[in-house]
């Protein structure tokens, strides 16, 4: 009686486990449906990128020229109580994914003037992609322009949208002060996500 009650309990966890899965699958194969940007491979490594950081809101970027990729970043601590990162900028405690994609092509050698700035974020508290037709970062703007990016790539639910540095810079001046709760105002509705890494996993996946 108690080893059947086992195997059945056991039975329930897997079927329970697997309807879970089933779940989950459903509402990202949705997701894809209502956004296909997810599609590409540059929004999809974005995210991935963003996945490793740890703030309330997280991002990925990557640099492009000629054709080329040259850079990669994330935003994250630089400076701590523990640890200074080498870094030729350093925006405060933490640096943006645009600057610390930039930096990282410049310490690979690369000139990365007339570059390309692509950027991809997520709101982990409001559990939301970040997709919108603005560019929103009053803080990276100065450091981009004087190292010389050409445009700003920004992600909507279709595609890619460019912004020339010079129409970003515009842009990016609403959202000096209180950044966040714009951002949230500018973001675009309907594009929750409650399991973000299983969002990831799978991006992984098709990316290999």
């Amino acid at each position: 009686m108690i080893l059947n009650f086992v195997i059945y309990s056991l039975e329930g966890i897997f079927v329970f486990k697997l309807s879970c899965v089933f779940s989950v699958n459903m509402k990202i194969e949705k997701l894809f449906d209502a956004a296909p940007i997810l599609n590409d491979p540059i929004y999809r490594s974005c995210l991935i990128l963003a996945s490793e950081s740890r703030s309330p809101e997280i991002y990925g970027s990557r640099v492009m020229k000629d054709n080329l990729f040259i850079g990669t970043g994330r935003n994250r601590a630089v400076v701590h109580r523990y640890f200074k990162l080498d870094r030729e900028i350093v925006q405060g405690y933490s640096n943006h994914a645009e600057v610390e994609a930039v930096l990282d092509a410049r310490r690979e050698g690369w000139d990365v003037r007339g570059s390309d700035v692509y950027s991809a974020g997520y709101f982990r508290n409001e559990k939301q992609l970040f997709l919108h037709n603005l560019y929103t970062c009053s803080v990276c703007i100065p450091y981009l322009e004087r190292l010389g990016i050409k445009n700003i790539y920004i992600p909507t639910p279709e595609r890619w949208v460019k912004r020339p540095i010079e129409e970003a810079k515009e842009e990016a001046k609403w959202f000096k002060g209180d950044s966040h709760r714009r951002r949230l105002q500018v973001s675009m509705k309907g594009f929750k996500v409650d399991d973000f890494k299983g969002l990831v996993n799978v991006l992984n996946e098709i990316s290999l």
